[in-house]
């Protein structure tokens, strides 16, 4: 019986009515994006999860700051990692952690939870589960003139580690735009 209703449900209308997931922003996105998954180099995933590849620290470039108002925000730290450890939980891609080391200072306010990662029409938003894992706050930071420091977890290819990528990191005032490779 319930895989008759499942069934019946899933079949067109007989009067030609559009079906309500033809609005849906999720369903259009769903079909536009390509049939074909890309495959998993199990091989990699298998050394990544039973830790045996290694973090790789990355130079920062040197013109990765900007200042808004009496706020100014540099990245200090960049690091490659294929497996994220946490005090009794690890995490472990196919593709790659960026982690972001970001060194803020002045008054203004952060939104962590906002910052994206961007490189040509790719976009990456703070990989949360990361984050939580390494118990990096997603909350808002205020800062009163003093400084400090942020560390932001992104999950992207390996392939959009290069020229152009990009940090966009939201504040009370604006968006501040940095550099990272």
């Amino acid at each position: 019986m319930g895989a008759a209703l499942l069934l019946a449900a899933a079949c067109p209308s007989k009067d030609g009515a559009t079906p309500p997931e033809a609005a849906d922003p999720f369903f259009q996105k769903l079909k536009a994006a390509p049939s074909a998954p890309r495959p998993l180099d199990h091989d990699a995933l298998a050394q990544a999860a039973q830790g045996a590849t290694q973090p790789k620290e990355l130079v920062v470039p040197s013109d990765a700051a900007a200042t808004l108002d009496s706020l100014s925000v540099r990245v200090t730290e960049l690091e490659l990692s294929q497996r994220v450890q946490g005090k009794r939980l690890a995490l472990s891609t196919a593709d790659t952690f960026l982690r972001v080391t970001v060194g803020a200072r002045g008054a203004g306010v952060l939104d962590p939870a906002g910052a994206t990662l961007r490189r040509q029409a790719s976009s990456y938003s703070v990989a949360r589960d990361v984050m939580r894992l390494a118990e990096a706050p997603l909350t808002i930071q205020a800062l009163d003139g003093g400084q400090s420091s942020l560390r932001l977890f992104f999950e992207l290819p390996m392939a959009d580690v290069a020229p152009g990528l990009e940090l966009l990191l939201p504040s009370e005032r604006g968006e501040l735009k940095l550099r990272v490779q």
